[in-house]
């Protein structure tokens, strides 16, 4: 029995929750942490002994994600049922939908995507399942209102750092903090070339990604389901984030260097193109 199964629920105070309102729980002592944990436990019904939530240190914050017996829990103790799966790709991305109901008939969907390039056999099945896995636990936290990661999307963050739960309950635990970026690369530019003319190069880049999202409503109109995906996943934060950290190790536009940028450009007028010629 851990140290977590034999601390019982409390009343959180004013200074925990504050720490809480702010996303950071870092500050708090270890009874605070452990009152937070089996407080939250006690409110979701679910049983903190097979600890269902571990800690991560996320943009210099300490706070709780959602592991696999979170998930199982949740669904068990509120009878959350998995209604319908369904799956499309796009691209290398193969994305599931899962559909989620609550006996009161409250209805959920959550997306899952990955990843699945150039794998086969083993690679691809596990790639598979790891989609309809984050599509699952994700729709069960959003259907329980839970604003927090599960662990499936922890490995997709740049900097996020899981901490032991024996380390985070028993020290203050000063979160690290992530190292900055390295400066972007600029195609067929000199530094002293990139210094000098630094707004002429910010406006090539704006210019880059207005040809981009240009492509892209154009791509909507002639590309089918596929063109209208990409649209609104590209439209969509969470959604365009994972699209491009899928296929560049980035999350945002403006962390793609030139040469990146200009591939991603090239790779939409290809389906443009194709849409185009074979409609």
């Amino acid at each position: 029995m851990t140290a977590l199964a034999t601390t019982e629920p409390q009343a959180l105070s004013p200074e925990i929750m504050e720490m809480i309102v702010q996303g950071d729980i870092s500050k708090l002592d270890t009874n605070g942490r452990l009152t937070y944990y089996n407080t939250l436990c006690d409110r979701l019904g679910i049983d903190p002994a097979f600890q269902p939530f571990g800690y991560l240190v996320l943009s210099n914050r300490l706070v709780l994600y959602a592991n696999k017996a979170c998930a199982e829990q949740l669904r068990k103790r509120h009878a959350i049922s998995v209604e319908d799966l369904s799956t499309s790709q796009v691209a290398d991305v193969y994305i599931v939908k899962a559909h989620l109901m609550l006996p009161s008939g409250r209805k959920d969907t959550s997306t899952g995507a990955v990843s699945i390039g150039n794998l086969k056999g083993d690679a691809l099945a596990n790639a598979l399942m790891k989609a309809e896995t984050k599509a699952k636990r994700r729709g069960t936290l959003s259907i329980m209102g839970l604003g927090m990661l599960d662990e499936t999307e922890i490995e997709t963050i740049p900097g996020a750092r899981i901490v032991p739960t024996s380390e985070a309950q028993t020290t203050m635990l000063p979160p690290d903090e992530a190292p900055p970026p390295p400066p972007p690369k600029r195609r067929g530019r000199t530094p002293k070339q990139t210094a000098d003319d630094g707004n002429e190069v910010d406006e090539e880049r704006a210019a880059c990604v207005r040809k981009l999202f240009g492509l892209i409503e154009t791509y909507a109109e002639v590309g089918g389901e596929r063109g209208v995906d990409l649209k609104a996943r590209m439209h969509d934060t969470e959604a365009r984030h994972k699209l491009v950290f899928d296929m560049y190790g980035k999350h945002r536009l403006r962390d793609l260097d030139a040469d990146e940028l200009h591939n991603f450009i090239a790779k939409v007028e290809r389906r443009v193109d194709e849409a185009t010629v074979n409609p």
